[in-house]
């Protein structure tokens, strides 16, 4: 069997994903109030009809793309890339880094072909979605990056998505394997180029799987301009023992939505996920969380810290469901929402679902405004109500910088800056 037979076989579960997707994609009406996903996120939000898909993307295209003589593209902007051990950059869908320099690091790397293991992430249910099929009828580009079992790579790698392209709909579909007893720092940015207020649809998926005592620690950042829309579905299986610690910073997207999958499939594999969002005025952001637990004696905690100011919404949702299989799990959920506007929708939603009494699981929510006691205890020390606003949300907001890693930390603390920067404004007007 030649190479190119052989892919084409790896690729034939995608293929025929794909097919079936794209019969759903014509098919399927748009979801509506009525389905609980879309209930506080309303379709409409997304103008999905409006953008456009590259037509002429081929699956075999970057097999023979030749990015050997390095970066063709310049993207601007505060990441500096010498702090990562690897930077792989795609700036408007197309890899812009050497791809044998970052094969010399130990790293597995192919486009195009989706791996054999990639179908355990896939199932039936994705397609009863409009938006969702979608996302894999028009997937483009596809990229497969593995990390041998053992490989404890010495500083962290940089998976940089720059995208400018107006009325753009982009679809990548990233798959990460971490092999047995490896570890991996990973930082992964969704963004726009600076000072470009591009109107993009950006879906991508991310698949990560975790084998037996595999650790990976990501961090997450969308960045992208206000008159973009953001809609992705990531999955993660943990293996026996896996580690995974997911921190993720939203700041500076019109909308977003981001539906987040956690299957604990091994003994004693641990789930540490992170979210902190900022909701300014006329936009909405949407996070929701499943923790799944399946093997006995997993472990997770989710985190969601979000801000809403102006008519901004902030929604969070989150799911501790535990099998019948998964006993002595121990599992925790919060949410905190603060509004800075009367005109804010802060909305709050922890569920558990639990199939065993074996178990530890509980949640806390909190959604609420400042005080004015709060007010007039800072205003008292000389400081202006525009800039106390802006100091307690940034205490909500900030305590993702206690995950996020010291060669962002300067970069996140600017976001979070700026994102609260109007309602500052605002008030001291």
């Amino acid at each position: 069997m030649n190479e190119r037979t052989m892919e084409a076989t790896r690729l034939s579960w995608l293929s025929e994903h794909k097919n079936k997707a794209d019969a759903a994609w014509k098919q399927l009406p748009w979801p509506g109030r009525k389905n609980p996903q879309w209930k506080n996120s309303p379709v409409s939000l997304f103008e999905a009809e409006t953008f456009t898909a590259e037509q002429d993307w081929e699956e075999h295209a970057w097999d023979t793309a030749d990015t050997s003589s390095g970066p063709q593209v310049t993207a601007s902007g505060a990441i500096d890339d010498d702090r990562y051990a690897a930077v792989l950059r795609f700036v408007d869908g197309k890899p812009d880094f050497d791809k044998q320099t970052i094969e010399s690091r130990g790293i597995e790397l192919s486009f195009g072909a989706a791996p054999e293991w990639g179908a355990r992430f896939l199932e039936a249910a994705d397609l009863s979605d409009k938006l969702h099929a979608r996302l894999f009828a028009e997937a483009a580009p596809v990229m497969s990056l593995s990390i041998a079992p053992g490989v404890n790579l010495a500083g962290p790698i940089l998976l940089d998505w720059v995208d400018g392209r107006p009325d753009f709909y982009a679809a990548p579909l990233f798959f990460l394997k971490i092999g047995e007893a490896a570890q991996l720092r990973l930082t992964l940015c969704w963004r726009t180029p600076d000072g470009r207020k591009t109107r993009l649809f950006l879906s991508p998926a991310l698949f990560v799987d975790l084998e037996r005592n595999a650790r990976l620690d990501l961090f997450e950042l969308e960045h992208l301009s206000h008159r973009a829309r953001f809609l992705d579905y990531p999955v993660a299986i943990l293996e026996e023992k896996a580690e995974l610690r997911w921190s993720r910073g939203i700041f500076g997207v019109g909308v977003s939505k981001s539906t987040i999958l956690a299957r604990l499939e091994g003994r004693a594999s641990r789930f540490d996920f992170a979210a902190a969002y900022a909701s300014p005025d006329k936009s909405h952001v949407d996070i929701s969380v499943t923790q799944r637990h399946i093997a006995p004696f997993t472990w997770s905690r989710s985190r969601l810290d979000a801000v809403a100011d102006g008519s901004g919404k902030a929604i969070s949702h989150g799911l501790i469901e535990v099998k019948e299989s998964g006993i002595g799990t121990d599992a925790y959920l919060s949410t905190k929402t603060l509004s800075l506007s009367p005109h804010a929708k802060a909305v709050s939603l922890p569920e558990l679902a639990i199939d065993t009494n074996d178990l530890t699981a509980s949640h806390g929510s909190t959604v609420g405004t400042i005080s004015p006691e709060e007010l007039f205890y800072l205003a008292s020390r000389g400081i202006e109500i525009g800039e106390a606003k802006a100091l307690i949300a940034e205490g909500v907001l900030g305590l993702i910088l206690e995950r996020t890693p010291s060669e962002l930390t300067d970069t996140l603390e600017s976001l979070i800056e700026d994102a609260l920067e109007t309602e500052s404004e605002v008030a001291r007007g």
